[in-house]
């Protein structure tokens, strides 16, 4: 299960262990308790990252077709362009991975 809370209370039992208090607005209390009843759990924290909307996905497209029209390059080929400038990948694929290596390309992230 997926969800987004912020960590409200840091603490220890009389015991020592550590206990983390969660407050988030996406998860009802019955899937809550549901999840307690499941004993041990592996628990991942990450930080947010904001996705962006869908205006501002559908905006971004048609800047993207924009270039590529003035330039004559597909838009795929100018999104990979950006994304490769700007964009951040936290892991490339194997398959993209060889195709970049056949055509000896570089990695720019």
């Amino acid at each position: 299960m997926e969800f987004t809370s912020k960590i409200k209370d840091i603490g220890r039992t009389l015991q020592g262990s550590l206990t983390i208090t969660l407050e988030s607005h996406e998860i009802s209390p019955k899937k809550a308790a549901e999840l307690a009843e499941l004993g041990d759990l592996m628990v991942t924290i990450e930080k947010r990252k904001k996705k962006r909307s869908l205006d501002a996905n559908a905006y971004y497209w048609l800047l993207v077709g924009k270039i590529g029209k003035h330039t004559g390059a597909s838009k795929n080929h100018i999104h990979n362009m950006m994304l490769d400038r700007y964009g951040e990948l936290d892991q490339m694929p194997e398959e993209l991975e060889r195709m970049l290596a056949a055509y000896g390309a570089k990695r720019h992230f």
